[in-house]
């Protein structure tokens, strides 16, 4: 099953430590950003299921980072839940109005905090179909954990399927190698930049085992990697591979009015 991801921007230690002690005996994966623009990119990188943003940011404020995932085609759907220190009504409503999906005054309950978080999940309009991802006729289940090309299943190891999805989850983008060992071994990874690019060769090699790409993966000499786009005659090359539309066609032709007129 998939695990839920919660990103906190959060400066203030105390109360990041109780928002985590909260929200991971619950099996979510929590990541953190003591600034805003840190959390921005951050949202942008690793795409949450939710963001817990405190309003009063250095660098960049709280509602500043708000109307930026809005604006974002691929964070404008991220549920926001917005702290403050102040239970100010014109706060609050300002909050709404950057584009919040919640709103929660400090100090609150572990459990008071759980359920507003638990609410926005229920109402969000995020469903299931986000753990389905494809690109290039490969496909992924976050929530069985499995990627697969047509019916051959590619097998992978943790490292290269957090990889793949970051990958997939934004084609075009490029990704540095340190954002990359963020999203695919964690923040508080030790290991070398360069330890990414063998993680990237060898899913390089799983994918091409199957679909026949050597540039599935695309690396951007002096800054890292990124996923190739999808192009129409990718599709149009999947089409003519699928057997099942292959045989499709085949019938359509054969009803066809005037197929057998000499």
């Amino acid at each position: 099953m998939a695990t839920t991801r919660v990103l906190i921007v959060e400066p203030e230690s105390n109360a990041l430590n109780s928002m985590i002690q909260a929200l991971q005996p619950l099996g979510m994966e929590v990541l953190v950003a003591a600034d805003g623009w840190v959390g921005l990119n951050k949202a942008r990188t690793h795409l949450p299921e939710m963001v817990v943003l405190n309003l009063s940011l250095p660098s960049l404020t709280g509602f500043d980072v708000c109307r930026e995932l809005r604006a974002g085609i691929r964070t404008r759907n991220i549920p926001i839940v917005a702290v403050s220190d102040r239970h100010y009504t014109a706060e609050e409503i300002a909050s709404f109005d950057a584009g919040a999906d919640e709103f929660i005054v400090r100090p609150f309950n572990a459990k008071v905090f759980l359920h507003r978080v638990n609410a926005v999940f229920a109402r969000s309009e995020r469903t299931a179909f986000d753990d389905i991802i494809e690109q290039h006729g490969v496909r992924m289940d976050r929530r069985r954990h499995e990627v697969a090309h047509g019916r051959t299943t590619i097998n992978l190891t943790k490292t290269e399927f957090r990889l793949l999805e970051t990958f997939l989850r934004q084609p075009g983008r490029t990704f540095s190698r340190r954002q990359l060992v963020v999203a695919a071994l964690g923040e508080d990874s030790l290991v070398g930049l360069r330890t990414i690019d063998a993680h990237v060769k060898s899913l390089r090699k799983k994918i091409a085992r199957v679909t026949e790409s050597r540039d599935f993966v695309e690396t951007v000499h002096g800054v890292g990697y990124r996923l190739r786009e999808e192009t129409p005659h990718d599709a149009s090359e999947r089409s003519d591979d699928d057997p099942v539309l292959r045989l499709a066609s085949s019938i359509f032709e054969v009803n066809r009015p005037g197929a057998f007129a000499r």
